[in-house]
């Protein structure tokens, strides 16, 4: 009779046990991952799960994990779909003995989303191309340009110029250089003009002034007709937009054909920059087109009339003075265009000096060539009255049939104002020796 009992037990055991469902739930996030992404994946059941028992993760890809949680962590190295699966132990709802062998399954989708794109798509040598990384994990991207300069680790976004043509592989690498999946782009680099007629559409230089050439300004409250300028060399041919700013908000709109590779001047309109309010104003402008690789100076004007004192931007004297040969002899530098052998280098001697009543803490020289730096110094602690010289080397390619005149800005910013602020800037030309 107790046999019997037994048996009837066992027999509504088995019944009830195959009534319960066979399989149990994953889920994951996030539910889109890409390769690399950590993806968290938790395994949830009607019955009541032992971890202390394990449980045996198979990913689908090769790889497997034994745990003793009801969540486990993996990243794909590859895009794809796969089977994700877990082994493990269970037992009813309502406790007791028995413990049942349970299995989950889900399936998962992986992708590869990360790319390098670049502007512009067709670059010619010495020009700079902007690379962007998208829809990378991290903020730090280890960059290899494939022109056997060292990689470079940085932001998202980098700036890179070829100093040869050809075809180049970038690689670009997640994580600071930690990632195993190298992101590629290829690039074509020409053996074109970066300068010129014939280059590609480009903003080379700019600077910005008042109508007295400085780049700070004091008018009585509600003058009329104060105008902001700007100073421009471009390359090529194509369509300029601009957009004034005043404080950091939009004033007017400006679009104009430049052509043939000239140096042009825009203003800021002739209804006159708004000097209602008294303080101090800043001015700039919004390249629209093309597009820049370079931060635009701010000038600024101060409007009285009942407000404090304005603060007085130092008052810097810029003097180039003379050409220095390379056997260390220096002439006198009487007219604002330099004369440098064809294929050779020449050096420019001048001073700044301060003519204000406070130190100027650091300042910034900087010397361009036809759009493109050619030097930058540091200069601490400038006193009132004091000078300092500088020395910086210019280089003169080649001369070509009817090649343009180039151009030599000078400039120098204070660098305690944010942005730095454009304190005096000289110009000058450069022409072969006959």
């Amino acid at each position: 009779m107790r046999d019997s009992k037994m048996v009837f037990l066992m027999g509504t055991l088995a019944v009830l046990l195959a009534a319960l469902p066979l399989g149990a739930a994953i889920t994951f996030v996030p539910s889109q991952p890409n390769v690399e992404q950590n993806v968290t994946f938790t395994v949830s059941d009607s019955l009541t799960i032992e971890p202390g028992q394990g449980l045996n993760w198979d990913f689908g890809d090769g790889s497997t994990f034994t745990g003793f949680s009801v969540t486990a962590n993996h990243i794909f190295l590859s895009p794809g779909m796969f089977t994700v699966s877990v082994v493990y132990m269970a037992r009813p709802a309502a406790g007791g003995p028995t413990l049942i062998q349970r299995t989950g399954q889900a399936q998962v989708t992986v992708s590869e989303r990360r790319v390098v794109i670049f502007n512009p798509n067709d670059p010619v040598v010495g020009q700079g191309v902007t690379f962007q990384a998208v829809n990378f994990l991290a903020r730090s991207v280890r960059w290899d340009f494939g022109d056997s300069t060292p990689p470079l680790t940085s932001a998202l976004t980098v700036i890179h110029a070829y100093r040869r043509p050809g075809a180049f592989t970038v690689t670009a690498l997640d994580s600071g250089g930690n990632s195993r999946c190298p992101i590629r782009a290829s690039v074509m680099v020409n053996a074109g003009e970066l300068t010129g007629p014939r280059a590609a559409f480009q903003i080379s230089f700019l600077e910005l002034r008042f109508d007295d050439g400085k780049s700070y300004k004091v008018v009585p409250k509600n003058t009329m007709g104060l105008r902001a300028w700007a100073d421009l060399k471009f390359e090529g041919s194509g369509l300029l937009q601009v957009e004034w700013l005043v404080d950091g908000a939009s004033w007017r709109q400006e679009t104009r054909t430049l052509t043939f590779a000239r140096t042009t001047t825009i203003d800021s309109g002739a209804a006159g920059l708004p000097a209602q309010i008294p303080g101090l104003h800043d001015v700039s402008l919004r390249i629209l087109s093309p597009r820049t690789e370079f931060t635009v100076p701010i000038i600024r004007y101060f409007v009285t009339a009942g407000a404090a004192a304005p603060p007085q931007a130092p008052r810097m004297v810029m003097e180039l003075t003379a050409t220095v040969g390379l056997d260390g002899r220096s002439t006198p530098l009487t007219r604002p265009s330099l004369k440098i052998p064809s294929g050779g280098y020449g050096l420019l001697q001048g001073g700044i000096r301060n003519e204000s009543r406070t130190i100027v803490a650091a300042g910034l020289l900087r010397v361009t060539v036809d759009g493109r730096v050619s030097d930058l110094q540091i200069m601490r602690d400038i006193g009132p009255g004091e000078t300092r010289s500088f020395l910086t080397s210019i280089f003169q390619p080649q001369a070509t049939d009817g090649k343009m005149p180039r151009t030599v800005f000078v400039s120098f910013y204070d660098l305690s104002l944010k942005p730095p602020l454009l304190l005096v800037a000289r110009k000058m030309t450069i022409g072969d020796v006959p």
